[in-house]
């Protein structure tokens, strides 16, 4: 059960509501609030909208607010209880109670040829070592196409 537990995601990059953009503390609130319940494109979609009705255009950092709101829900649709997302790497701890076929695990590894590791001691991880031909977009793109590319896990 996906109630059963939160996602985190540990991201070095800034992800923020500036003051310069929403001064008003209860309005940036809000704001804050209704992000991180973002939970697809659709949503996102209508919260961009909003912002740039009410306050202009976008900054980067409330993008990527934005952005990692719909990345902490595709990694907490694949059981995932902890996301760090490196330069180096990106760790994915699983929830113990997930549902997971382990028959999908290799054929889903092997997609990955090499980079992503699977380490079962403590909390089963999924490590994925970053590559800089495949992830040289932004950390929140390279996270998400590593996602996507789990998926099978729980499809």
């Amino acid at each position: 059960d996906h109630s059963d537990f939160s996602t985190y995601i540990d991201m070095d990059i800034e992800a923020v509501i500036p003051d310069s953009y929403i001064r008003n503390e209860n309005m940036k609130l809000d704001m804050y609030k209704r992000i991180a319940r973002v939970s697809s494109d659709d949503e996102a979609s209508d919260i961009r909208d909003e912002l740039t009705d009410r306050f202009g255009k976008i900054p980067q950092e409330t993008e990527n607010l934005i952005r990692t709101a719909l990345l902490r829900t595709r990694a907490h649709e694949l059981f995932i209880e902890n996301m760090k997302v490196t330069e180096k790497e990106i760790t994915m701890t699983i929830y113990e109670k997930a549902t997971i076929d382990p028959t999908r695990i290799a054929p889903m590894m092997e997609a990955f040829e090499g980079s992503m590791r699977f380490v079962t001691t403590g909390k089963p991880t999924f490590v994925y070592t970053v590559s800089g031909e495949n992830d040289r977009g932004d950390r929140i793109s390279a996270a998400d196409s590593v996602l996507e590319r789990m998926s099978p896990l729980v499809s």
